[in-house]
C-alpha cells in the first residue's frame, strides 16, 4: 500500500514537471501549425464576414451589369436619353478574344456621357439579338417580319440608334451610306464587315448562303441591315436578277409570293432596297401592292436609283410608308479617283440639304476608299449615320 502511494505521488510530480516544461517551449509539437482564437474578437470577425458577403454580392451584380447593353424595343431615330440595358448577344460567332476585348472595354463605356455610353456599348456588344419573337409571322415562306401586337415595327426595333437631339440636329450635316450586294462573296463580305464603320448600313442579296450567320455577325459589329429585293430592270430578261424577280406583267399574287420568299430568307433587317427594278418601279399598278406589304409589315423602302420617277414617292406618301432615295451611286465608275470625287459630292449635298445618302457596292476598292474617307469625316464637319436615321432628316 505504501509502495502504491509513493508511485502515485511520483507520477503526479513527473506529469506536473512535464506540463511546466512543455508550456515553456514555443513550438511544443515540433513546428506543427496551430492557431489561437481570441473570443473577444467575435464581433470584429462577424463584421468582416458581413463586409465580405456584401462585396461578393456587389461583384456579382457588377458582373451581371457588365453583360448588358441597351434594349431597342422602342428607339427613336433621334434620341437624347438612354433606355435601360438588355442582355448582350452571345452567339457561336463570339471568339474568346472578342469576348475578352468586349468586357475589358465595358467599364470605360459606362464612365462616359449617356449618348457616348450607348454608342460605345454598341461598338463593343453590337445590336440586340435578332429575330425578336414578337416580330415574327410563321408562314410557308419562312419566318416573316411583322408589326407586333403592341405596335412595335421591325424598322424601329432592328434600327441602329443615332444620338442626335432635335436641337443638336439643326446644324448637323449627316451622311448615310448603304453597301449592297453583300453575301454573294464571302471574302468581300468579311472585308466590308471588318473594315467599315458600324454606322454604315449593309444590304444582303437574298440568294446568298448562310444569311442567318451573316446577319448575326453584321449586327454584332453594329451594322443596321436591309434585304435586297430583285425587281425587273428595263433590259430584262438580258439582265435577270434571279428566279424570284418581281415582274411588271406578273399577277399581284405571284409577285407577293416571290416577295415573301425573299423576306423569309433572313431576319433582323429594317426594310428592303431594290435590286434592279427600273421597269417594275415605274409601273404603279405593279409596285403598289409591294409597297402596301412593306407598310403592313413595318418595313422601310429604300430606292437605290437616284433617277427614279416620283411615282414611288407619291404612293409612299399616300400610305405613310417610310421611303428613302439615294442621292448618288458612289462607285458607278470604278476607279479610286471617281469614288473619291463622288464622296466629295455627297459632302456637298449634305452641306446644302443637311443630309445625303450614297449607295455603293462591296468591291474591295470601294471599301478601301470608304474606310479612308470616313476616318476624318467628323473633323470635316460631317456625321455618319445609319440609314434609318435619315428618315427624320429628309431633304427640304
Amino acid at each position: 500500500m505504501k509502495a502504491l502511494y509513493i508511485t502515485s505521488s511520483c507520477t503526479i510530480i513527473v506529469l506536473t514537471l512535464f506540463g511546466l516544461l512543455m508550456s515553456s517551449i514555443p513550438a511544443p509539437l515540433g513546428g506543427e501549425p496551430y492557431s489561437v482564437v481570441t473570443l473577444t474578437d467575435k464581433k470584429s470577425v462577424e463584421e468582416k464576414l458581413i463586409k465580405r458577403k456584401t462585396a461578393i454580392k456587389l461583384a456579382a451584380r457588377k458582373s451581371k451589369k457588365a453583360h448588358r447593353t441597351r434594349g431597342q424595343l422602342n428607339p427613336l431615330y433621334f434620341k437624347s436619353e438612354v433606355d435601360s440595358l438588355s442582355e448582350i448577344p452571345q452567339t457561336s460567332l463570339d471568339t474568346e478574344d472578342y469576348k475578352k476585348n468586349r468586357l475589358e472595354n465595358l467599364e470605360k463605356a459606362r464612365n462616359q456621357t449617356p449618348a457616348e455610353n450607348e454608342l460605345e456599348l454598341l461598338t463593343i456588344t453590337g445590336l440586340r439579338p435578332a429575330p425578336v419573337p414578337e416580330l415574327i409571322e410563321t408562314t410557308s415562306f419562312g419566318d416573316l417580319p411583322r408589326i407586333s401586337h403592341d405596335g412595335k415595327r421591325p424598322q424601329d426595333v432592328y434600327a441602329r440608334p443615332a444620338h442626335i437631339t432635335p436641337k443638336s440636329g439643326e446644324n448637323l450635316k449627316t451622311i448615310a451610306i448603304l453597301i449592297t450586294g453583300l453575301g454573294l462573296s464571302k471574302p468581300m463580305t468579311d472585308n466590308a464587315i471588318e473594315k467599315l464603320p458600324p454606322e454604315i448600313t449593309f444590304a444582303y442579296n437574298p440568294y446568298s448562303s448562310g444569311l442567318k450567320n451573316l446577319m448575326r455577325h453584321s449586327r454584332q459589329k453594329g451594322h443596321e441591315l436591309l434585304l435586297q429585293m430583285p425587281m425587273e430592270p428595263f433590259d430584262y430578261p438580258d439582265n435577270d436578277p434571279g428566279p424570284h424577280t418581281l415582274l411588271s406583267n406578273q399577277t399581284d399574287k405571284i409577285n407577293l409570293e416571290r416577295m415573301r420568299w425573299v423576306l423569309g430568307r433572313m431576319a433582323g433587317y429594317t426594310g428592303i432596297v431594290n435590286e434592279g427594278g427600273g421597269r417594275f418601279t415605274a409601273t404603279e399598278q405593279a409596285i403598289h401592292p409591294v409597297l402596301r406589304e412593306l407598310k403592313d409589315r413595318g418595313l422601310i423602302y429604300m430606292d437605290s436609283n437616284p433617277q427614279s420617277t416620283d411615282a414611288i414617292f407619291e404612293i409612299s406618301q399616300d400610305m405613310k410608308l417610310d421611303y428613302l432615295q439615294s442621292n448618288l451611286n458612289i462607285d458607278e465608275i470604278k476607279s479610286a479617283k471617281s469614288i473619291d470625287k463622288a464622296l466629295q459630292e455627297l459632302e456637298s449635298i449634305a452641306s446644302t440639304h443637311g443630309n445625303a445618302i450614297g449607295v455603293a457596292s462591296a468591291l474591295p476598292l470601294t471599301i478601301q476608299r470608304l474606310e479612308k474617307w470616313s476616318t476624318d469625316l467628323k473633323k470635316r464637319g460631317y456625321t455618319l449615320i445609319p440609314l434609318t436615321a435619315a428618315i427624320s432628316r429628309k431633304q427640304s
